[in-house]
């Protein structure tokens, strides 16, 4: 479940976003929870300075990091920006795979598919048929992988 704080009542008189887990969850991401919010961070504090053009203005006594300083970092901080896109890019291609193969396991169909998928039949009947027609690859094998155990479900 996702809430947030706005204004004068977040940390840094922005925005806190607040992502509520169950146990049961929380088990079954284990540390890539931490991994996945880190990214996701890293990509609203590119996303901002990217349109901005500029660094946050920093709240009094709030601590700065090197996230804080993207326009000042350079090269380093875009390297970072970089770096958790990619990261984003693998995990969310895999969860992606694991979604496509679970909707043909379930019996979904290539129209069903292409609607949530926003694409054209073809083109979902293509990436499905990419997916389902041979075992998971890393990314996929990564989404479907219990923490800790190393066993897909």
């Amino acid at each position: 479940m996702l809430t947030y704080d706005q204004g004068e009542n977040a940390r840094r008189a922005g925005l806190d976003l607040i992502i509520s887990l169950t146990p049961d969850q929380a088990a079954a991401l284990g540390a890539d929870a931490a991994e996945l919010l880190e990214a996701v961070d890293t990509l609203l504090v590119g996303l901002a300075a990217l349109r901005s053009g500029r660094s946050p203005e920093i709240p009094e006594g709030a601590g700065l990091s090197l996230k804080d300083q993207p326009i000042e970092a350079d090269t380093a901080w875009t390297e970072w920006l970089i770096r958790d896109l990619e990261t984003l890019r693998q995990r969310v291609s895999g969860a992606t795979a694991a979604a496509i193969r679970a909707h043909a396991d379930q019996g979904g169909s290539y129209g069903e598919l292409a609607t949530a998928m926003g694409v054209s039949r073809a083109t979902a009947q293509r990436r499905r048929d990419s997916i389902t027609r041979t075992a998971p690859k890393k990314p996929e094998q990564w989404a479907i992988t219990y923490p800790d155990r190393k066993e897909t479900r």
